[in-house]
């Protein structure tokens, strides 16, 4: 180069300079509907990163300004600041269309797509008066997150959190009796009385149920791609107890054939490929929920050569008992058992109508119902001691079916003074401040001075 004369450097130079820039084409050339595009397009593709929704944000506007000099970040940034202040006023609107150009021009920033999703649907939605506006707004979270988890095929997390807006929101919340209507007949009368289909794409009956396939879909992502937001064994038992939710549900709105069967699902799922016999992984290597003590010798051998330390079988035992613990896996997998024993089926029936019947004044009857019930579920805890710890919605049926049958005594001379010994009397004296709690819902829910 130091022989060349100035001309044939610069010529040189400009040589150089074209061969770069036709290399850095075709390197970045952008995908068209018949053309995948150069490498960097592809791995955008492949990786679901591909900001195509940068050109739905107004050109006009300041924020464009800024994130053609290169400072998309900054923008999204001020624009957080602007959505909070927005939220601190309440000004929904305004709220919902600044997150929206966020995530235009960072599409796959995950945590404002799980913060808001979440945000909408449990702390907005609350802010209203009318059930059916709180239930919009917990639809728009869910759409929300519907709309990330498409945007970010790799994450597990958001597509978490649509199973426990669909599971958890509706079914835990104090409206869940409207809500779970409201999700297989949507109020908005565009709907006509069918659901909302951007919210409940496979149109399923049952929000729980719905909920299920999120969560299965989460797994899959997990297991493809992982996820930060819990350890994998709550993770994934998400998807199971979402048809143990559905069952549980299902008895106390009056509907029991189908129970049966999910439980015995539930079940199965616990003890199998699904949970109970997957292939989990920890600092000990690998292990599953039902090892034998005979498999987690060979795991043991196994992981020390996997992990490069010593592994001793005692450590792969406190590791699945220790995550047994935290998923409750004893007590769910007792549940399911218990729920398909005749007499767990036949003590919900009896107490479901015995409500039924109290609340149509028929106090005679009601009488009957929740005297069986009552007899049925002291059977239950007896032959399954642990029935009601692991379970503060079933720990309330079976006390309502003494706080019915206590209030009928109370109030009516016809049936003189209550028993000093009766069916569950044990489990009453126990959870005497819990009751307290328990009365006042059912107050409001016979609409009792």
């Amino acid at each position: 180069m130091m022989n060349l004369s100035s001309k044939q450097r610069k010529f040189s130079y400009m040589l150089a300079i074209v061969v770069l820039l036709v290399f850095i084409l075709w390197l970045g050339q952008p995908a068209s509907r018949n053309n995948p595009g150069g490498i960097l397009a592809q791995k955008r593709q492949e990786l679901n990163l591909s900001q195509s929704t940068l050109g739905d944000v107004e050109p006009s506007s300041a924020i464009m300004k800024v994130v053609l000099l290169g400072f998309r970040g900054v923008a999204a940034d001020l624009l957080w600041v602007q959505a909070k202040e927005q939220e601190k006023k309440k000004e929904w609107g305004k709220y919902r269309a600044t997150t929206n150009t966020i995530l235009l021009l960072q599409p796959n920033f995950e945590d404002v797509w799980r913060y808001t999703g979440w945000d909408f649907s449990y702390n907005v939605s609350s802010q209203w008066d009318d059930v059916k506006d709180r239930y919009y707004w917990l639809k728009e979270g869910g759409k929300f997150l519907r709309e990330g988890a498409d945007q970010n095929q790799y994450s597990a997390a958001i597509q978490w959190d649509i199973g426990r807006v669909l599971g958890q929101k509706i079914g835990l919340a104090d409206e869940r009796n409207y809500f779970r209507e409201y999700f297989r007949h949507d109020p908005d009368p565009q709907f006509e009385g069918e659901t909302d289909l951007s919210f409940n794409p496979k149109g399923i009956n049952d929000n729980y149920l719905a909920a299920k396939q999120d969560f299965i879909i989460a797994n899959d992502r997990e297991e493809e791609f992982g996820q930060n937001i819990m350890k994998s064994p709550l993770f994934r038992i998400s998807a199971t107890k979402s048809v143990i939710n559905a069952a549980s549900a299902m008895q106390r709105e009056g509907v029991f054939d189908r129970p049966r069967q999910l439980w015995s699902d539930a079940r199965e799922e616990l003890l199998g490929d699904e949970f109970g016999k997957y292939n989990f992984y920890s600092q000990e290597g690998h292990y599953n929920l039902m090892a034998t003590d005979e498999e987690i010798e060979k795991l043991a051998i196994e992981n020390s050569e996997t992990v490069g330390r010593e592994i001793k079988p005692k450590d792969i035992k406190n590791v699945i008992e220790y995550f047994k613990t935290q998923s409750q896996f004893d007590y769910w997998l007792l549940r399911c058992e218990a729920e398909q024993d005749e007499i767990t089926m036949k003590a919900h029936e009896d107490v479901y109508l015995g409500k039924k019947k109290f609340q149509e004044a028929d106090w005679d009857a009601a009488m009957e119902y929740l005297q069986n019930g009552m007899k049925g579920f002291d059977q239950v805890i007896k032959k399954y001691p642990s029935y009601v710890l692991g379970d503060t919605e079933k720990l309330d049926e079976v006390l309502e079916s003494v706080l019915y049958w206590s209030f009928i005594y109370e109030n009516s001379p016809k049936y003189g003074l209550k028993p000093a010994t009766y069916p569950l009397k044990d489990l009453w004296d126990q959870n005497l401040e819990h009751i307290i709690g328990l009365n006042q819902r059912f107050r409001i829910d016979n609409q009792l001075n």
